[in-house]
């Protein structure tokens, strides 16, 4: 995994870019300093891993430069510099990195990536997006040229002789013309479509419909195509269908109202004949993000498919702005799972009283409540399902053991462990690398306490339970191991408070573990 540099590094470079240019600055619009200020906000987000937000600043200043008129200024080569490297580190989406990579250099040729910041990756992409903005230049070179040359008539062709009536027949007419699809139904196809792929622009018009437009490879059983779209002030996603058009794209269309704030947010399923989704870009916890710009800026067209910002625009083979169900980037890398099972292991700790010694009875007046220990530990599987990517309930099993060493420990029916199952609620935050759980939790079954000291049998423990009804709350949080994986491993951090009754005790347990997870 390619590491980023040093941020001072970065900083460093930064602000000496910016004191080079100050003069040039000095007579430039306040759309500059602005700019670079955004610049420097998004560097700061870069350090800090929040590529969301870095993206975000770094879309909103290319937006504020279109408004200015400064789309060829050294600010914006730089912003679109900056873009790309979030595409490529946080997003690990290299053919928007090269996008924008491209449009960079198109401003300034001569602008390089900071050392702090380059990376192996990094610096492959940017020489390709070279490769190609030099090429695109000398075509538009070339287009100037032609524009320049006056207009040269074609030689007439002299009219022959008349023949006979025999010989001057006329040909046959020419078949009627295919019907071709209207350019109204937006771009020729990808030639290559890695999964589910929505090559969509970054931005819509305000108060405009937006169209989203996405393709489906042709190796997946995909039937229908479903948009959603989140209403603003609503924590929920709206569906709407979506309809194939003449050039094979599956077309939805975000309403206008839903277009007023600042962004919108979506995401698309591909379903099966049985209405089940096996494909998305984006998802629920992690939706797409479109930022909303007024109307009036020289692409006024909401539903234009070919903006600066399209994601599959001159992409290469087997590249995708974004994920089949599996992941792609922080914004789908993560997707929101299915189901998944666990087993972890660990201790606890907490109040013994219950009902006292359980086999010692004879032993009692030496037994006071207080602090408990549960021994060597437990282990504890677990199969979790999901009923939306933010909530799941979660069946665990704890299991136990309480090591006996003495003299006919066993046999004397001193306890070697205790079991419990536990049904869990489980909240989460969103689907990113590390996420948070809580919740309720109820079971049914004991948990114990060892008690060393009141007997004369070394390795002999007598114990105190509590149970068999048994009430609580769970929290943790899960790490995932190996994004671009699916299923991946989790490593997980389990935290969970059990109080028992009518014999009453509490204990609270600490686990560790691993997690697959299926979407």
């Amino acid at each position: 995994m390619n590491q980023r540099p040093p941020v001072p590094l970065v900083f460093a470079l930064f602000a000496i870019f910016a004191c080079l240019s100050a003069p040039a600055w000095a007579k430039d619009p306040p759309a500059v300093t602005k700019l670079v200020e955004m610049n420097k906000r998004a560097i700061d987000d870069y350090d800090t891993l929040e590529w969301k937000s870095a993206k975000r600043q770094l879309l909103e200043a290319v937006v504020e430069g279109k408004k200015a008129g400064i789309e060829e200024h050294p600010v914006m080569a730089r912003t679109y510099l900056h873009l790309g490297a979030v595409y490529i580190v946080g997003f690990h989406d290299k053919a928007a990195g090269l996008q924008a990579f491209i449009h960079a250099l198109q401003i300034d040729p001569a602008i390089r990536i900071a050392a702090s910041m380059e990376t192996a990756e990094m610096a492959k992409v940017f020489a390709e997006a070279r490769g190609k903005a030099g090429k695109s230049a000398s075509a538009g070179e070339v287009k100037a040229e032609e524009k320049k040359a006056p207009d040269k008539k074609p030689p007439e062709k002299k009219v022959s002789e008349k023949k006979d009536a025999d010989d001057d027949k006329a040909p046959p007419p020419p078949p009627p013309p295919e019907k071709r699809a209207s350019d109204k139904d937006g771009p020729d196809m990808p030639m290559h479509v890695v999964a589910l792929d929505c090559p969509n622009t970054d931005e819509v018009v305000r108060d405009k419909v937006a169209t989203i437009r996405c393709a489906v490879a042709a190796t997946l059983k995909v039937t229908s195509v479903v948009l959603f779209y989140r209403v603003p002030g609503q924590e929920e996603f709206t569906p709407v269908n979506t309809k194939k058009n003449a050039k094979g794209w599956y077309v939805g269309r975000i309403p206008k109202t839903v277009t007023g704030g600042k962004s919108v947010q979506f995401y698309v399923e591909g379903r099966d004949l049985h209405g089940k989704a096996i494909v998305s870009n984006g998802n629920s916890g992690s939706p797409n993000l479109m930022l909303v710009r007024e109307s009036g800026d020289k692409d006024t067209d909401a539903e234009a498919p070919d903006h600066e910002e399209n994601p599959l625009e001159d992409r290469p083979h087997g590249e995708s702005g974004r994920s089949a169900t599996g992941p792609s980037g922080r914004e789908g890398r993560y997707p929101a799972r299915k189901w998944w099972l666990g087993l972890g292991a660990g201790t606890g700790f907490g109040y013994a009283k219950g009902d006292g010694l359980e086999y010692r009875k004879d032993l009692q007046s030496k037994f006071g409540p207080g602090f408990g220990y549960a021994g060597l530990g437990q282990v504890s599987p677990e199969l979790g399902v999901h009923i939306s990517p933010r909530m799941a309930l979660a069946l665990s099993g704890r299991f136990q053991w309480i090591h006996q060493a003495g003299s006919g420990a066993n046999s004397n029916g001193y306890a070697t462990g205790a079991n419990a199952a536990l049904l869990r609620l489980m909240f989460f935050t969103g689907p990113d690398r590390i996420r948070v759980h809580a919740g309720p939790t109820l079971g049914v079954g004991v948990f114990r306490f060892v008690v060393s000291n009141v007997t004369s049998d070394p390795g002999v423990k007598d114990t105190v339970k509590g149970g068999p009804l048994l009430g609580g709350a769970n929290l943790g949080l899960a790490y995932g191991l190996s994004p671009g994986v699916s299923p991946r491993f989790s490593f997980i951090v389990d935290l969970n408070g059990l109080v028992g009754f009518p014999a009453f005790s509490a204990v609270g347990d600490v686990n560790l573990g691993l997690q697959v997870n299926f979407y």
